[in-house]
């Protein structure tokens, strides 16, 4: 038969994430029975499988279901400055428990197969909204008694989720022998609901919710409706505009925030294929790669230098050509050294050494500068002895 909508939510108008019940026979290694499957509308009405949790056993009893999503902001069309989203965790739990899935998740190219260039406007519980959707014959309504539909959207994830800082810490890196050791210390497979969401496990088989801070929906459906609308009991509004309030950012209270989409052009292979200009011109993701990362350089005229620690071509070395670091009294001129009495301090003019006699402040050859006062580097020959 048809499957059965549970959710159907939409964004500009299009369906884009889709729950719905379906009934399968036994073929393609998948046990015959009920399941739900998530799939994913793509900008080009392409329906992608996120997952497939199942068989379920749906008795005629009360049950509690609950999905999960987390996303993670990616460059999009290669540029950093069009920033997407892509799907990076789905899960399911029924009466608190995890369901388990296929395989399908852990097989799709996440970047280019989970992508979301808007976020989700509106939601459809129990079938389609035949405002959006023009042909709702596809899927069956769903027929049945309901008690509780919340709808979460937190701005973080809590203290206790080990991927907090990191949306793909459940599946990365994969080996070569195809195991996962992500560092989370969890697998996708085995997350817990108490692990993803804990507000939502503390209050799952409650009529009340205790923790209301990212609550974005609360019916009860114990009130009676007025002309078909039911109230909402949520008391949270959703984040104000990031750009208004302290209280929210692109970086999670205790995360590292080098880690995150505003700094991808240090990191994004995407944002360095489109703008690598840029990045040769950026004296600040060059010293990042140099300290974080990796800074070779390919031949002596491209290589930066205002950042120390690249790493020159073979047969060459980094050495200082400029001791004029800014910020000392006389920017501009090299660092010398007073030849004065006992004094052998740093020195830019003759006054500098505590005598007015001329030649006391003598320039330093810059491969002697003190690293702190070089302000440029160049790939020499290598000295030998």
């Amino acid at each position: 038969g048809k499957p059965i909508m549970l959710i159907d939510s939409y964004a500009e108008g299009s369906p884009i994430l889709r729950w719905y019940l379906d009934g399968s026979a036994s073929s393609d290694g998948l046990q015959g029975g009920m399941y739900v499957v998530l799939v994913l509308v793509s900008s080009l009405a392409e329906s992608v499988t996120v997952k497939r949790w199942g068989p379920l056993n749906l008795l005629e009893v009360w049950h509690h279901f609950a999905f999960t999503l987390r996303f993670a902001r990616v460059s999009s069309q290669g540029s950093c400055s069009s920033p997407s989203a892509v799907l990076t965790q789905a899960y399911m739990f029924l009466d608190s428990e995890p369901v388990a899935a296929d395989n399908t998740f852990l097989n799709l190219d996440i970047e280019s197969m989970l992508l979301l260039n808007s976020g989700v406007e509106s939601f459809s519980i129990g079938g389609v909204n035949p405002s959006i959707v023009s042909d709702a014959s596809e899927f069956l309504n769903f027929v049945g008694a309901m008690d509780n539909l919340r709808i979460w959207w937190p701005p973080c994830p809590t203290n206790n989720d080990p991927s907090r800082c990191n949306p793909f810490a459940f599946l990365f890196p994969v080996l070569q022998n195809g195991t996962r050791q992500p560092s989370s210390g969890i697998e996708d497979g085995r997350v817990l609901l108490e692990t993803v969401a804990t507000p939502l496990f503390a209050s799952i088989f409650k009529n009340q919710v205790e923790e209301t801070a990212g609550l974005l929906v609360n019916l009860d459906f114990n009130d009676q409706s007025k002309s078909g609308v039911l109230k909402d009991k949520s008391v949270w509004d959703g984040p104000p505009q990031c750009a208004n309030s302290e209280l929210y950012s692109d970086v999670c209270p205790g995360c590292p925030a080098n880690c995150t989409f505003a700094f991808a052009s240090q990191f994004d292979i995407n944002c360095l294929g489109s703008g690598l200009f840029m990045i040769l011109e950026d004296s600040t993701a060059q010293e990042f790669y140099s300290n974080e990362g990796t800074c070779k350089c390919r031949d002596i005229d491209t290589c930066p230098t205002q950042v120390q620690n690249c790493i020159c071509p073979s047969g060459l070395q980094r050495a200082c050509v400029s001791c004029q670091k800014s910020g000392h009294p006389q920017a501009g001129k090299d660092a010398g050294i007073c030849l004065t009495g006992k004094t052998s301090r740093l020195c830019w003019s003759d006054n500098d050494c505590g005598s007015n006699l001329p030649g006391t402040c003598i320039e330093l050859d810059p491969q002697f500068c003190p690293e702190e006062l070089c302000s440029e580097w160049k790939c020499v020959c290598q000295r030998n002895g």
